[in-house]
């Protein structure tokens, strides 16, 4: 048959089981109004805890069978201002 190439999981049912990848994310917003017009600051944190956790592996078998191959991103702070008239 003419189909093609098949993925063959190699390990069985619950075998192999991913690594917990949760994080503390964080938002503060303060708002003042002037007028007609409603000013927010807003600042929000991702990964406050700085977690380097693995988001995504090798699972072909092998030598390198579940390495991570990505983790979670840094710390990172996000800063904004909306305008709403």
């Amino acid at each position: 048959m003419n189909q093609g190439a098949e993925a063959v999981r190699a390990f069985a049912n619950g075998g192999s089981r991913f690594a917990f990848t949760g994080t503390l994310d964080i938002r503060l917003q303060k708002g003042v109004s002037i007028g007609a017009t409603r000013l927010d600051a807003i600042l929000d944190i991702y990964n406050v805890l700085n977690m380097s956790k693995e988001v995504e592996e090798y699972v072909v078998t092998g030598d390198r069978f579940r390495t991570p191959t990505a983790v979670q991103p840094p710390r990172t702070f996000h800063l904004g201002i909306r305008v709403t008239f």
